[in-house]
């Protein structure tokens, strides 16, 4: 499917993609995540139809709290469907010890990718109930996650896994202090080395301009961009303090491109 792509970033430290505690953060213009089940075809969008994304709780907050997903399910207006839906997604939440310390973000080993203590997972299909609505994982207590003295906080994990069909899964995620509303948690973070998503049709609109920002330390050298599936359709930007409009490589249908720039 057109205008649906992937990115990772690699510097030659550990770096992400800061995302707050809305998933996609509304500063990116990124309104859903995507991910398709397992007999899709890498050409619409999707190289491996899974990916990971993180959230840190921080030590000062005590409390339970509930990670909610929007529109978990793959029926309805804002999902891609192929023919008719008849896809599978499974959601799942990872803490404990290696949740985040022994995941690989570039390896396609998928069991890389389900690291940690399982402690929640739901598989959504056709289920109506969570078209447009929200389904709520938890509650959790922090001490759950894996704890990490470098982001002064415990890290959970949340696996999202296309299976059987070939539908397009659209979802968001929200960190929340209650199981029902969206209530934000003070110091909460999220992040992801890759993600998966849908692009709105390229114009001289602004709004339809995504932004990522990758978080770089003092002691980055470069920066690698990796992207799937882009249909060399628009361009790929990096702008900085000391730099602006430099172009990055761009990927045609169904194949990978990458660039290397240094800061």
């Amino acid at each position: 499917m057109k205008y649906l792509c992937v990115f990772y970033f690699c510097t030659l430290s550990l770096s992400f993609l800061p995302l707050a505690q809305k998933f996609p953060n509304p500063a990116e213009n990124i309104d859903y995540f995507v991910t398709f089940s397992a007999s899709s075809h890498p050409s619409w969008g999707d190289n491996d139809f899974y990916q990971s994304f993180f959230i840190v709780i921080p030590d000062s907050y005590k409390l339970p709290f509930f990670i909610r997903v929007f529109d978990p399910d793959i029926v309805g207006e804002l999902d891609e469907n192929h023919m008719d839906f008849d896809s599978e997604t499974k959601f799942s939440v990872y803490g404990g010890k290696g949740s985040h310390s022994l995941y690989k973000p570039i390896s396609n080993d998928i069991k890389s990718y389900s690291t940690g203590i399982l402690l929640y997972s739901k598989t959504f299909g056709r289920q109506l109930q969570f078209d447009r609505n929200w389904f709520t994982f938890g509650a959790f207590n922090p001490k759950q996650g894996e704890y990490s003295k470098e982001y002064k906080g415990y890290i959970f994990k949340i696996f999202v896994e296309g299976l059987q069909g070939d539908d397009g899964n659209l979802y968001a995620f929200y960190v929340s202090k209650n199981a029902n509303q969206n209530i934000e948690i003070e110091g909460t973070n999220g992040f992801s080395y890759k993600y998966c998503f849908r692009l709105s049709k390229f114009s001289n609109d602004k709004k339809n301009i995504v932004h990522i920002y990758p978080f770089i330390t003092s002691n980055v050298l470069s920066i690698t961009q990796h992207n799937f599936d882009y249909d060399n359709d628009g361009n790929i930007l990096l702008y900085s303090v000391s730099k602006n409009r430099v172009v990055a490589q761009k990927s045609n249908d169904a194949e990978w491109k990458q660039s290397t720039h240094y800061i």
